[in-house]
Order: structure tokens, then sequence, then C-alpha cells
């Protein structure tokens, strides 16, 4: 996917293509979306009636939770860490 913006940096209005398009594929497909560009919803404020319950993300988390280190080895437990360890030593 190729991000095209439909506006200036000031007001991005981003949009995506595929790449796989070819050259002049790519130009009349960025030129029928910049002519119609007023039809698309940049925003929720650009839909007014959509329920804010489907489209907002919320994360289910304890506020008075205490950030953690979570690296990669998390996912082995410590009996295997240990003989891993153990073995790398010998």
């Amino acid at each position: 996917m190729t991000q095209i913006n439909l506006e200036d940096e000031a007001n991005s209005k981003p949009n995506f293509i595929s790449e796989s398009l070819s050259p002049s594929e790519k130009e009349e497909l960025m030129h029928l979306i910049r002519e119609y560009k007023d039809v698309f919803a940049w925003n929720y404020k650009n839909m007014p009636g959509l329920d804010s319950q489907i489209v907002m993300h919320r994360l289910n988390i304890n506020p008075d939770g205490k950030p953690s280190n979570n690296n990669n080895d998390d996912s082995v437990p410590r009996s295997r860490k240990r003989s891993n360890q153990k073995s790398r030593s010998s």
C-alpha cells in the first residue's frame, strides 16, 4: 500500500492505494479520489449519528496497576531458563 495525501501537510487527508496498480491506474485512481474527496469521512465529527460505543477503542486495564517490564523471556518458563543457563555455562 502507498499512502497519498489529498490535501497539504496542514490539512492532512491520507488515503492508501495499492502498489500493484500500474502508473496510469494509480494516476486515474488518485484523480478520482481527489475529485470525490468531499464524500469521505475523515474523522468521527464527519459521521453524525455514528454510535461512539462501536467506534471508540478502550483498554480494559487497572488504572492503579503498576507498569511491568515485559521482555520476550517471559514466554519461557523459569525452570527451562535455568536449565538452559546451566547448559550454557558448562
